[in-house]
């Protein structure tokens, strides 16, 4: 078994809390973005740890103030919070003169949609495999289980049985990782004891693993 350190946690806390705000975000666009009379052309998700952003690109009417400050609203109610809406689109375009772009321009507008999708795309998954591979080298890099495990056989012959975990706590949108440690105990020994090993434990954990929490639970 292998204690797995928390910079590897942290990864995967980011990459849960970016894949839960992609998810919103493309909600957000099919949920909301059809207006009457505007049409979406393109759109750009960009996910950052503080201020995060969305960016449309829409075509036809345009969009009143007062809309988009209701789209603003709904981004906070569906927990898009830190989020930017920002709003493209050019202002002498109408809906009568995007009827009238020639065929011509049409096909190279979408060809162009097209490779840009593509590319973007190719980004993410990049970025994905980029973010496993420093998982791995996390992995790799981690305390091996068997020689902490034997030192606290040690220092507390009355525990038995010892298991890791990293455990992942939600709270609403707020995602903790907290490194947990299950421990079970010499039938004979009192509950008194067992706590206080437990407090003493959490120490001595925190200091030799340079952790600034974790939980015992015994089992």
């Amino acid at each position: 078994m292998i204690l797995v350190i928390l910079p590897s946690a942290w990864i995967f806390y980011g990459l849960v809390r970016e894949t839960i705000f992609l998810g919103r975000a493309e909600t957000f666009i099919t949920q909301n973005l059809e207006i009457e009379g505007t049409e979406v052309i393109s759109k750009k998700i960009t996910y950052t740890d503080t201020i995060s952003r969305i960016d449309i690109f829409i075509m036809g009417e345009p969009i009143a103030e007062q809309t988009k400050k209701q789209l603003e609203k709904t981004m906070l109610e569906q927990g898009l919070e830190n989020t930017i809406l920002k709003i493209h689109q050019p202002k002498d375009v109408s809906a009568d003169l995007a009827g009238k772009l020639s065929k011509e321009v049409r096909v190279g507008i979408l060809e162009d949609l097209y490779k840009r999708n593509e590319d973007l795309i190719t980004e993410k998954n990049q970025r994905i495999v980029e973010l496993e591979n420093q998982v791995f080298q996390y992995q790799r890099g981690a305390i091996p289980f068997e020689g902490l495990s034997k030192e606290m056989a040690a220092l507390y012959p009355n525990i038995e049985r010892v298991s890791y975990s990293l455990s992942l706590q939600m709270n609403g949108t707020k995602i903790d990782t907290i490194p947990t440690f299950m421990m079970g105990w010499n039938k004979s020994q009192s509950s008194k004891s067992k706590s206080d090993d437990k407090i003493i434990l959490q120490a001595w954990l925190k200091q030799r693993l340079e952790l600034d929490t974790l939980r015992i639970v015994e089992y």
